[in-house]
């Protein structure tokens, strides 16, 4: 596959650009004034692509990442980054791997060379699966530990079960027990592939220097052709409630029901709606009625997760368990008003002026930017440009969002998941 700068793409309103490099990958470059570089690689592959009896893999592979190459070791690995003051990470969710690493930027070169080491040579040694299953299990065991924290993959389980995106990231300790090299190597063979790969960086620099370091160290990708070929969600029989017996010292739940995907151009709108039921303002009406009036719960809060093929909203709390279902009613009550009433004016251009204030907040993040950039270029998702996302939300209408509440958060949609 050839490659270039003369198939370099320049995004019209943001300074993204992006290229086929001639191995095959591409390499997306947002340039920044900071004296801060990053840069990493995203893959799209995650738990969302692992068989049945490889629930934990993508997961374990990415800790693997960091445990030697053919030419270094795990020591020499991360070394290689800390000894110039820089960190190396990455992380995995349903549907991406991402490995990255922030520096000074002079060592773009040395950092990019790494990057490819990793990709392209990492090894995944026996002996240190070995100690690294130990890690990953005792990561799996401290979720217990945070029901908080807990609740949120249980419950996409629960919602999304019978599916692809309905386990756990982390697997469970029965399945990462029994993980050999070979696991790992043929997740990877499966899911990984040219077209699902691409290098990212972010910095003081040109484009076309870091093309050319890219071209020079990423020169022969071991991923031809994935041969995954994901199931999107079907939606099925949803169940209504499930209750586990936890010893906690409050009684945890989450409420909350499928919702539009990251293709879906109401997900702009249906975000507006989740700020307005249970957003980070205090104002937020699940806020104002369960902490600020009757003082019933520390927190609660609402959020919607979008996914390529679908989404959810959710709302968590923690209260007393005298409490719970009196929480619970009041959680249900504000759900009803949004499909009985429409949204004031004024409620409605708050919410708009926190959302907005909040996507200019976000913006500042150069590598939030270029990393949603990568996924939506990878995932061949249309990327809206700065003005079209603005006017889309001061467009929104209260009918806009009674529309999607009737068609969401019907009491039959809605899944609750308790911890008592």
């Amino acid at each position: 596959m050839r490659g270039g700068l003369m198939g370099k793409m320049q995004h019209a309103e943001t300074p993204i650009s992006q290229a086929l490099l001639p191995c095959g990958v591409r390499i997306v470059f947002a340039p920044n004034k900071l004296q801060v570089g990053f840069a990493g690689i995203y893959i799209c592959a995650g738990a969302r692509d692992e068989l049945p009896t490889e629930y934990g893999v993508a997961h374990l592979v990415e800790h693997m990442y960091f445990k030697g190459t053919a030419r270094r070791n795990g020591f020499q690995v991360f070394n290689r980054v800390e000894n110039i003051g820089g960190d190396l990470n990455a992380y995995t969710t349903k549907e991406e791997t991402v490995i990255h690493a922030s520096f000074v930027p002079t060592y773009l070169g040395r950092i990019l060379e790494l990057l490819s080491d990793i990709l392209c040579h990492a090894s995944f040694p026996e002996h240190e699966l070995e100690r690294e299953r130990d890690v990953v299990l005792e990561e799996i065991n401290s979720y217990k530990d945070e029901p908080s924290e807990l609740i949120i993959d249980d419950f996409e389980d629960l919602l999304f079960a019978d599916s692809e995106l309905g386990h756990n990231i982390l697997g469970t300790a029965a399945s990462v027990r029994k993980f050999k090299r070979k696991h790992l190597l043929s997740y990877l063979q499966r899911t990984y592939g040219l077209e699902r790969i691409a290098i990212f960086v972010t910095g003081p620099y040109e484009f076309k220097k870091v093309f050319t370091l890219a071209a020079k160290y990423f020169t022969e990708i071991p991923y031809q052709q994935s041969q995954q070929n994901r199931a999107f969600f079907q939606k099925g029989v949803m169940p209504i409630e499930k209750k586990v017996a936890k010893r906690t010292a409050q009684a945890h739940c989450m409420i909350g029901a499928l919702a539009p995907s990251v293709r879906d151009k109401r997900n702009i709108a249906f975000r507006l709606l989740t700020e307005i039921l249970g957003g980070s303002a205090t104002t937020s009406r699940l806020n104002k009625r369960m902490r600020e009036k009757l003082g019933l719960v520390y927190t609660v809060e609402a959020t919607s997760t979008t996914f390529l093929d679908t989404g959810y909203i959710s709302v968590y709390f923690a209260t007393s368990r005298d409490e719970l279902s009196r929480c619970i009613g009041i959680v249900r009550d504000e759900i009803a008003k949004l499909r009985s009433m429409r949204i004031s004016t004024s409620v409605l251009n708050k919410a708009k002026t926190r959302c907005i204030g909040q996507f200019w907040l976000a913006n500042e993040n150069i590598e939030s930017v270029i990393l949603t950039y990568v996924r939506y270029l990878l995932d061949d998702i249309p990327y809206t440009p700065t003005t079209q996302l603005l006017a889309a939300w001061h467009n929104i209408t209260a009918e806009d969002l009674l529309s999607l509440a009737n068609e969401y958060l019907h009491p039959d949609q809605l899944v609750t998941l308790l911890y008592v």
